[in-house]
């Protein structure tokens, strides 16, 4: 378990890079590369019950054996998640989340889709795979102190945690 740990930190924070990315702009130009070219990518999907009780799916997207993409959702009685990683040179460069609650659970009578609240957050990287912008759920945008930190701490667990299991299902 520790070597696949290593690996994925590795993967992770690897410093090797054939491409930089400083600014927003930057990472956007790549997630629009990425989202150009995704049909072409080789897919593998992987059970993910990790944060979810009623189940979830991890797709992960390569392009000639490089993680490209992670695309993972999960579904629960109560709401939904959806969310996509986006890597450039074997380093996380963007993260979208999509957070679905309902207005009651789903087997409920009361149940409305059209009530469902919507959540979105978006994170952006750096080369040196640091989160240089944050946009919260209300759409405030953070650059940095302590909830920029805290965001970059949560964002990166839950990527190690996701190449680790695409690594114990090879």
């Amino acid at each position: 378990m520790k070597k696949y740990f290593l690996i994925a930190m590795c993967f992770l924070f690897t410093m090797t890079y054939s491409k930089q990315f400083l600014t927003v702009e930057d990472v956007r130009a790549e997630y629009e590369l990425i989202q150009k070219d995704m049909p072409k990518y080789e897919k593998v999907a992987v059970p993910d019950n990790g944060n979810s009780t009623e189940g979830g799916e991890a797709v992960y997207y390569y392009e000639n054996k490089r993680l490209k993409v992670i695309v993972a959702g999960y579904f629960g009685e109560t709401g939904k998640m959806h969310e996509e990683i986006y890597f450039g040179d074997n380093y996380p460069i963007f993260v979208y989340k999509e957070r679905h609650t309902y207005n009651a659970p789903i087997t409920d009578k009361k149940f409305n889709e059209k009530r469902t609240k919507i959540h979105k957050e978006r994170y952006y990287f750096d080369s040196n795979k640091n989160l240089i912008r944050y946009i919260d759920e209300k759409g405030k945008i953070i650059v940095s102190g302590d909830k920029l930190q805290n965001e970059s701490i949560n964002i990166k667990n839950e990527i190690v945690r996701l190449l680790r299991l695409r690594n114990t299902k090879k």
